[in-house]
Parts: structure tokens; C-alpha cells; sequence
């Protein structure tokens, strides 16, 4: 389990997934729409987490869009929230292969963007020896493509052929059912009620439009620290010790 609590919508993804990735009868493809905001990230670990309770013989495959480094992002995430799993980088992959109960994370454009020399030719290779490997020592793969919109190329394909994977997990916020695939989508209602996103953002509140900048800079900066007082005089009618920022 994680060392943090996971709200009733969290769990439930959490459950969906199992269920389908136990059920022998389960089709390859898995795709889940979540918003963007509802905690992805800490349902995919928690998930890793409660499946190898039960299942051996496993390694997870975390393919991340290239931007922000969100690789590194979700790999930390998983050692700081389930300290216990193997989470590997590409390098560690290379090195030392893809072993039973390891997740590897991996910055798709690593391995699919032409012209990035971050992984060579021979490394290219090497990686297709490691699931060779893998395979021969009887490890089964789950592959979980995050921001799975991102990465619809026929390189990208090509890769998670390779891997020959018992489920591929396709997460993103504007996922949509195909004929060929399970799908569940996590209600966004209950993530509004969880108080992880909210239903509507309020820009500039109350401010008009103005031609003098100079006016403009003050102006916003007034009505934030305004805005951020009343926050906290709501907080602490609530007993809670948190104090806002102005981002500038």
C-alpha cells in the first residue's frame, strides 16, 4: 500500500484495473480517461503496487511523453510513495535488464525521436536484447503508456510490439473508447468533489480591462494578495494552518 491515502474515486481506478488486468479473459488494450488533475500518476503506482502482491514473473513498462522530464517525475513519485518497488530508469534497463517485478520508466523520445542521439544505435539493439532476455527467462510485460495521445506513431508501435505485452495501458485526459479495447473512464464529478480540480476557473476576478501596463501590473497584484488574504481568513475558519502564495 502507499504512504499516502488515496481518495474513494482513486481506489475504485485502482480496482478497475485490477480486475481487468487478472481477468484471463480481459482484451489486450486497456484505456482509461482521467482528468488531468485526478492523481493518474499515484492510481498507476498504487496499482503496480497491489498487482505484484498477487502476480510473479512481471515487469512494468512506463512509457512518458518527452517534455518535462515527466519520466523522472513518476519514477520518483514511486519511490517516494511506494519505497518498496523496483523503479528503474532506461539506463538501469540497459544495464542490468528488464527483471521480474521491476518497473522501467522511459521518456518515449529517447528511443523514438529521430535524430536523438540519447540512446544509440547499439543501445537500440541492446534494448531489443533485454526483452528478448526478458521473455526467455519467462518474464510477461505490462506496458502503461502515459499521455497515451502523445506518442500514436508507428515508431512508438513499434517499440511496444516488441515487448509483446500481456496489457497495454493507455491513460490520458481526452482518451476515447475503441472497438478493440477495455475501457473505463474515472468520474470527473467525483474528482471536482474530492477537491483535486474544480468545475470552472475565475480569471482576473472582478478586474476591467485597462490601456496603462504600469496600472495593469499594480492592479493585479493588489486584487492577488487580496484574493490570497480572503483565503486564508476561509482556511482558518476551517482550523487549517494553510497558507496560499501569489505566483508572479
Amino acid at each position: 500500500m502507499l504512504t499516502l491515502p488515496l481518495f474513494d474515486f482513486q481506489q475504485n481506478a485502482v480496482q478497475q484495473l485490477l480486475n481487468k488486468t487478472e481477468n484471463t479473459i480481459s482484451k489486450q488494450k486497456i484505456i482509461v480517461k482521467s482528468p488531468t488533475g485526478s492523481g493518474k500518476t499515484v492510481i498507476l503506482v498504487e496499482y503496480i503496487d497491489e498487482y505484484l502482491e498477487n502476480q510473479d514473473n512481471i515487469a512494468f513498462i512506463w512509457l512518458c511523453p518527452g517534455k518535462g522530464a515527466l519520466e523522472e517525475q513518476s519514477r520518483k513519485k514511486m519511490l517516494k510513495y511506494a519505497p518498496d518497488l523496483n523503479a528503474q530508469t532506461l539506463d538501469g534497463a540497459l544495464l542490468s535488464g528488464f527483471t521480474n517485478r521491476s518497473t522501467t520508466f522511459i521518456n518515449w523520445e529517447k528511443i523514438t525521436k529521430k535524430g536523438n542521439t540519447a540512446i544509440k544505435d547499439s543501445e537500440k539493439q541492446n534494448l531489443f536484447d533485454q526483452i528478448t532476455r526478458a521473455h526467455r527467462n519467462g518474464i510477461d510485460f505490462i506496458i502503461i503508456v502515459d499521455e497515451e495521445h502523445n506518442n500514436n506513431t508507428a515508431k512508438a508501435q513499434e517499440i511496444i510490439d516488441a515487448f509483446n505485452a500481456k496489457h497495454i495501458i493507455r491513460v490520458s485526459a481526452t482518451a476515447s473508447k475503441v472497438a478493440d479495447a477495455e475501457y473505463f473512464e474515472v468520474n470527473e464529478d467525483e474528482v471536482i468533489a474530492s477537491g483535486l480540480i474544480t468545475r470552472a476557473i475565475y480569471i482576473n476576478e472582478g478586474i476591467e480591462n485597462s490601456s496603462n501596463a504600469d496600472e495593469d501590473f499594480g492592479l493585479l497584484l493588489s486584487t492577488a494578495d487580496k484574493k490570497r488574504k480572503e483565503i486564508i481568513a476561509e482556511y482558518d475558519k476551517l482550523g487549517k494552518v494553510i497558507r496560499p502564495l501569489v505566483l508572479i
